[in-house]
């Protein structure tokens, strides 16, 4: 099944069927519009451009999640080495004010987006633990590699893990978050610009960069 996701046109929204979609979109000057695979990418695309903040009226829960390592992916031609700090991090906030739990934890030789990948995976297993994984739920996180491959999940599994490269990176991380997405069964994905104006994610990223500093 398609969602076509419509962020600009006579009618914004998503919907299910391209006809539906063509009235909005064609002969509309400027239209932005794009199909996907699933719901959760389709609604990741027309939020992109909508500042996060913590606003509960379409949810219960806002979940933050970073990773991000040292020395690795900071400038060009840059290699993971296997004593490089890496970090993750997530912070959990309920609409009704009763919870506000945060995880971190790192490890050696991890790269940015392994990190950005267990940050999103603890911060699933920890809903779960809590029983929330049905709650309305806002995923938030500066990784557009995660938000954006979430919608290949279904094709790469199909396919035995593979993509037109061969073997998908990180396929572990993959394969343990794939049965977690489908474990919450409300749920929506922001994007946000890493280190901006986003309180969430910039506490989250402090919380790593303070486990790399003082725990590693």
């Amino acid at each position: 099944m398609k969602f076509y996701a419509v962020r600009k046109g006579r009618k914004v929204g998503i919907f299910n069927t391209w006809q539906e979609t063509k009235e909005n979109v064609v002969n509309f000057s400027g239209a932005e519009y794009k199909s996907f695979n699933s719901m959760e990418a389709a609604q990741a695309y027309l939020n992109a451009d909508k500042p996060v903040v913590d606003d509960y009226s379409d949810c219960d829960i806002i979940v933050y999640t970073d990773g991000g390592c040292r020395n690795n992916g900071v400038h060009k031609g840059g290699h993971v080495k296997k004593d490089d700090k890496a970090a993750w991090a997530y912070t959990i906030r309920c609409k009704d004010e009763t919870c506000s739990i945060d995880g971190v934890g790192g490890e050696r030789g991890a790269t940015n987006n392994q990190m950005e990948l267990t940050g999103l995976i603890e911060a699933i297993e920890m809903l779960i633990k809590k029983n929330w994984q049905n709650k309305k739920i806002r995923f938030c996180l500066d990784s557009k590699y995660v938000i954006e491959n979430i919608d290949r999940l279904s094709t790469w599994k199909a396919a035995g893990w593979r993509n037109t490269s061969g073997l998908v990176a990180n396929k572990d991380k993959w394969q343990k978050l794939e049965p977690l997405l489908q474990e919450c069964t409300n749920k929506s994905f922001f994007w946000v610009k890493g280190h901006a104006d986003s309180e969430g994610n910039n506490y989250v990223d402090r919380k790593l960069n303070e486990y790399m500093d003082d725990e590693m």
